[in-house]
């Protein structure tokens, strides 16, 4: 399961930032902020929305159980 946080505004309630599942492979949302790998593989992200060309290193991929600050340009997938 991957989660990914989106910056405050985009989604307003009183109740906080509602949290959203993603399932791999997909473009990251407007608002992208933040994602969080909770599977089993390592998450890696691509500058185009349809995972094909990765982000140059050190921020192509995170391990499971971390998360780090993303772009809400481009997209994700579980590797």
């Amino acid at each position: 399961m991957i989660v990914v946080f989106l910056t405050e505004g985009t989604q307003v309630s009183w109740a906080g930032t509602r949290l959203r599942k993603y399932p791999a492979c997909r473009p990251l949302p407007p608002g992208a902020h933040v994602a969080a790998d909770h599977s089993n593989g390592t998450l890696f992200f691509y500058t185009d929305p349809f995972c094909v060309s990765p982000v140059p290193p050190p921020f192509k991929f995170i391990p499971p159980d971390y998360s780090a600050r993303v772009s809400p340009n481009g997209s994700f997938r579980v590797g």
